[in-house]
């Protein structure tokens, strides 16, 4: 092993630009929805159900028994989110009586603004920072909520995530994060990188920031890499060198040297093409692919048809049938009497393609500012109209992430917002990817 020790951090709740910030998106299945990340029972009992199995797995790792787990962390930056107390002390209770009373508990926020900390920690439970600059301010802020104790940055920002359709990698230089780090190290204080290195988030496991004012969402791309000390291949940057620089002038001790394989680059796997020989349709495999449908008068969420990631295809079938089934001619003579007018998709989370007999009629895309709007086309001219809707990522952050998933709103046609008609008879199926 390396030796090193372990703070650890197991959330439930804990951000990492990860689907729903690690929260599973089964809770959003709940009707009602419950109130994640607080005293709520409906919330905390699946909570407490993890933190007990999580126990039984590092028992006997903590330092009590000899291992390396030192110190818990409650929870991740709540000062951002709530005001829930008994919340965070059940949290406390459930580490304390799982893994011992021995091992020190901390929480982490950010010190931007002085309500951050206050609404984040606990009493007798020390408090740590994060933040990527400006060390002495960031912790004047702290010391005002916990005057007593060592300073601790929890998450020193050495880079920052990347978002689809934001651009070139975001960067940090090698100068810049040595700067910081020297000046913590002068003030007394402990540091943790973050990321020291890289990772990659597989799949769909990626998550989103939400820009709540405008309802845009930024969803982080696949790459973990966040211009972190390694990069995500396992290389050594600038900023590692800068860094192990900064730290030999802060200890009395010579570090070790660094191993020749260590100092190497890491292999990689040359570029390959790779040749698509067959395809087929999506709407053509919508009965192989659909593992819930349901009718109703409204869209359904793909939470509520049983899956939490991939697609939902929403079949504007109209009311005129039986209970558990539309009518397709009621809903071409609703289209009909609606031709040409201005179509609004309320509540699309989070890219949708509306078809029209099987083509593409226009897309709804949250993540870049509205265009020109769709119209229902023609009388006559639609006999099938659907909604094909993708997850595109949870939001990780913020109160967006107890957002349901798929069409959350209505489906509406008018010349004007106060004149919108609701379409409504849906056939809604989950598409899991």
């Amino acid at each position: 092993g390396l030796g090193l020790n372990v703070l650890l951090r197991p959330g439930p709740y804990i951000c990492a630009e990860w689907n729903m910030g690690g929260l599973p998106w089964w809770l959003l299945a709940q009707d009602p929805v419950p109130r994640l990340r607080s005293s709520d029972p409906a919330f905390m009992r699946p909570v407490e159900a993890y933190l007990r199995r999580i126990a039984l797995e590092v028992a006997g790792l903590v330092g009590a028994s000899g291992g390396p787990i030192i110190a818990v962390q409650i929870e991740n930056e709540y000062g951002y989110w709530g005001t829930d107390r008994r919340y965070l002390e059940s949290l406390r209770s459930l580490v304390t009586e799982t893994l011992g009373p021995e091992l020190l508990l901390f929480t982490v926020d950010g010190c931007f603004t002085r309500e951050t900390q206050p609404l984040g920690g606990l009493s007798g439970v020390l408090r740590t920072a994060s933040f990527g600059s400006s060390p002495e301010a960031r912790f004047r802020t702290l010391q005002e909520a916990h005057p007593v104790g060592p300073l601790m940055c929890m998450e020193f920002w050495v880079g920052w995530f990347s978002t689809w359709g934001g651009g070139a990698k975001i960067e940090r230089s090698a100068g810049s994060v040595a700067k910081g780090l020297s000046e913590m190290l002068a003030l007394g204080a402990s540091v943790n990188l973050f990321v020291f290195a890289g990772g990659t988030s597989f799949g769909f496991s990626a998550g989103a920031n939400l820009d709540a004012a405008t309802d845009r969402l930024d969803p982080h791309v696949t790459s973990y890499d966040y211009d972190g000390i390694l990069t995500e291949s396992g290389e050594l940057t600038d900023k590692f060198h800068a860094c192990r620089e900064v730290i030999a002038r802060h200890r009395s001790d010579n570090l070790l040297p660094l191993p020749a394989s260590i100092s190497q680059h890491m292999p990689r796997l040359a570029p390959r093409s790779v040749t698509f020989t067959d395809s087929v349709a999506l709407l053509d495999a919508v009965d192989c692919l659909t593992t819930n449908m349901k009718y109703h008068v409204h869209p359904q969420t793909l939470e509520s048809l049983g899956e939490g990631l991939g697609y939902a295809l929403y079949s504007f079938v109209g009311t005129s049938g039986s209970d558990d089934k539309g009518s397709p001619g009621d809903a071409v003579e609703a289209l009909d009497a609606l031709e040409g007018m201005p179509l609004k998709l309320h509540g699309v989370h989070d890219f949708a393609v509306v078809l029209c007999n099987g083509e593409v009629l226009g897309t709804w895309d949250r993540s870049v500012p509205p265009k020109a709007g769709l119209q229902l086309p023609s009388r006559g001219e639609a006999r099938r109209f659907e909604v094909l809707v993708e997850v595109t990522a949870r939001i990780n952050f913020g109160p967006g992430v107890a957002e349901r998933k798929g069409l959350e709103g209505r489906v509406a046609a008018g010349l004007r917002p106060q004149d919108e008609r609701e379409l409504l008879g849906w056939e809604s199926r989950a598409l899991p990817m």
